[in-house]
């Protein structure tokens, strides 16, 4: 296995002005992002209908964020490389702040609309520049190690805290609830950040090809938008071939030009590096499994088990506080293991509690089942993703760090868009057992991805 154990330290000068409560409001900044993604989907629904959407305009309410939010996420965290993370992170939270507050206000549809993709612009400046904070502000590789944590247990438990949360706002209050809740977090943040975390200056010497930055962003908008799009218009139909098939020639191109650049925009050999490859990987697997068996928990759940959606969400607590455990974890295996084989047994468990999640879906979703192979997903879910973050950040130089903060993330976005058309579709004809086992396997084939890359003779 790969012997990299030890995260690289950041250029001095950078510093926290008060060490938890820079850890504490950057952590709050990335839950705001990954609670909204999955409270907002809860909340959605009740707004098209209130608004009375078209069918065509409905469709970009969800659609709109995505494609903004997972088209971008590169961009931004090369942008606070070049611009400065802190910066950036401000400015992102802003916007971010206005569409959600646009979007609970708005009176129609295109509103709604309008304000959802502002919202995707925001959040996707957010995550890479938290995560490029964090390793520039903390320096000592113990308090890296728990500051990254942190981050895996806010990235991974908050998406399931966010049903629980859109679930209880929605029937308690009304859709507005969910989307207006996010304007005081953010006039939080917008002051705390600044009170602190010191700005981390622009990293020298640094530049960007403009070209790349257009081709990245066309790339993969086609094809986070073709996998948006794809299970409302069919997975056939010529726009969603077209879509995928221009993500894959663009993303080619930008692969070529990136070579030959004098000023690539991602650093190339960022995607060739063992740990780089390795956590990205990593990513992608969990980040396959990890989406479509949250959906189909939540559905199931209500569907079947008929928790009404308050219910539901709290049953999905135990799968939180796992990952949580987890992602708390991984910081104290990593110091005598190394970041690689936390990251193996996280992906093994994962892997286990996806299979076991499937077995008791084919006997009918027994509740005594559904709680133990759900809370053993997520305490694997915890260490893998942590784990994955710390070895594919431990290749990374200091003026690489928003790179790969957003390299990162995005696999996790496009694995988790990926699994979860897929799994679903599949679930649609075979079962959600069958799609289940199908996801396990993906994990499985991940497992001996990330195994074999990371191998050294």
């Amino acid at each position: 296995m790969s012997g990299v154990t030890a995260l690289p330290r950041p250029a001095s000068g950078v510093a926290k002005l008060h060490p938890q409560a820079a850890l504490a409001v950057l952590a709050t900044a990335q839950f705001l992002i990954v609670f909204n993604g999955t409270s907002a989907n809860l909340a959605l629904p009740d707004a098209i209908a209130d608004l009375g959407l078209s069918e065509g305009l409905a469709v970009w309410v969800v659609s709109g964020y995505l494609l903004t939010f997972g088209g971008l996420l590169l961009l931004a965290g090369r942008l606070g490389d070049i611009a400065g993370r802190r910066r950036l992170l401000l400015a992102a939270l802003v916007i971010f702040g206005l569409g959600a507050t646009v979007a609970g206000l708005a009176p129609n549809g295109t509103v709604l609309v309008v304000a959802r993709v502002v919202q995707g612009i925001g959040a996707a400046g957010v995550g890479p520049s938290v995560l490029g904070l964090l390793m520039a502000v903390f320096t000592d590789p113990q308090e890296r190690r728990r500051a990254l944590g942190v981050w895996g247990a806010v990235a991974s438990g908050g998406a399931a805290l966010g049903v629980l949360g859109g679930g209880a706002l929605t029937t308690w209050f009304d859709w507005r609830a969910v989307l207006l809740i996010n304007a005081p977090f953010v006039a939080v943040l917008v002051v705390g950040i600044p009170a602190t975390v010191n700005p981390v200056p622009r990293v020298k010497g640094t530049h960007a090809s403009v070209t790349g930055a257009v081709l990245s962003v066309a790339g993969i908008g086609s094809l986070v938008a073709g996998l948006t799009v794809g299970g409302e218009i069919g997975w056939t139909s010529a726009t969603t071939l077209f879509l995928f098939a221009a993500g894959i020639v663009v993303l080619a191109m930008f692969g070529l030009l990136e070579r030959v650049s004098a000023h690539p925009f991602l650093p190339v050999d960022l995607l060739t590096r063992a740990s780089s490859a390795g956590g990205l990987t990593a990513m992608l697997a969990a980040a396959v499994a990890m989406f479509p068996v949250m959906f189909i928990a939540s559905v199931l759940l209500q569907s079947r088990l008929g928790f009404s959606p308050v219910a539901a969400g709290l049953m999905m607590l135990p799968i939180s506080l796992a990952t949580i455990g987890g992602s708390l974890l991984a910081p104290r295996m990593i110091p005598r293991l190394g970041p690689v084989r936390p990251l193996l047994v996280g992906l093994v468990v994962v892997a286990v509690g996806t299979g076991a999640f499937a077995i008791a879906v084919a006997y009918g979703v027994p509740l005594g089942a559904f709680v133990p192979a759900t809370i053993v997903f997520g305490a694997g879910m915890g260490l893998s993703i942590t784990g994955a973050i710390t070895l594919a950040l431990s290749g990374a130089t200091p003026a690489e760090a928003g790179a790969a903060s957003g390299l990162l993330q995005t696999g996790q976005q496009l694995g988790g868009a990926v699994g979860l058309a897929a799994i679903t579709t599949i679930s649609a004809g075979a079962g959600y057992a069958v799609g289940l086992g199908i996801a396990a396997a993906v994990v499985v084939a991940g497992i001996l991805l990330v195994a074999l890359r990371l191998h050294r003779p």
